[in-house]
């Protein structure tokens, strides 16, 4: 978007730029650190966001090139908005809380049955190879 926004008068430009950079660093500094502690806040980069969208729904192109650009520029945001629904979607995403149950009852009943039962097979499983084994003729 800051690259398509060369085409724009200066005044534009700049108002592009300064509410991407804005929107960026709050991302970055602000909505990252939540969503590393699980706790993502689409309310911390909202106003960022709706400062860019609104850069762009008051300016109006008059030449040719101005609104290929700007035509550009809101597929770019509009691609911005989905990347930016489904990072927080991902963020908030977590095991269902019955699958919770199953792994860990899972971990729960197969580390014993590893150290016990699986063993003990094993182990017996093991003589009788060795019978087998030592009752070949030599």
């Amino acid at each position: 978007m800051i690259r398509n926004s060369v085409a724009f008068p200066e005044a534009q430009q700049k108002r592009v730029t300064d509410a991407m950079h804005d929107y960026v660093h709050a991302v970055v500094d602000r909505q990252w650190p939540l969503m590393r502690q699980g706790t993502p806040d689409p309310d911390v980069t909202n106003r960022q966001l709706v400062a860019l969208d609104r850069a762009f729904q008051d300016f109006e192109p008059t030449t040719e090139p101005e609104k290929a650009y700007y035509a550009q520029s809101i597929a770019d945001l509009d691609e911005v908005v989905g990347q930016r629904r489904q990072r927080l979607s991902m963020a908030e995403s977590e095991l269902p809380v019955l699958m919770k149950i199953l792994v860990f009852g899972g971990a729960l009943v197969m580390i014993p049955l590893k150290e016990g039962v699986l063993a003990q097979f094993w182990r017996r499983e093991s003589k009788w190879r060795s019978r087998q084994v030592n009752s070949f003729p030599s």
